[in-house]
């Protein structure tokens, strides 16, 4: 949802290409979200569903792994 809250925000301020991308990047994180795979704002970017393949989690760090690590 971030990700598709900027792009909103960068496509108001004429930033088409940067929008794009976070569009994009918004629909790969939110395979099931109906909000932004149905937003105008989305299909105003061309035929982007051809470009939108959702994320799979990374496995190879245990959750485990990241408590404490103090890298953020």
């Amino acid at each position: 949802e971030a990700h598709y809250n900027l792009a909103l925000t960068l496509d108001m301020q004429g930033m088409v290409e940067r929008a794009r991308e976070h569009y994009l990047r918004a629909a790969n994180l939110a395979p099931g979200n109906k909000v932004i795979w149905n937003s105008p704002p989305l299909r105003a970017h061309g035929d982007v569903m051809d470009q939108i393949t959702p994320e799979v989690p990374s496995t190879s760090m245990s959750p485990v792994g990241n408590l404490g690590g103090g890298g953020f």
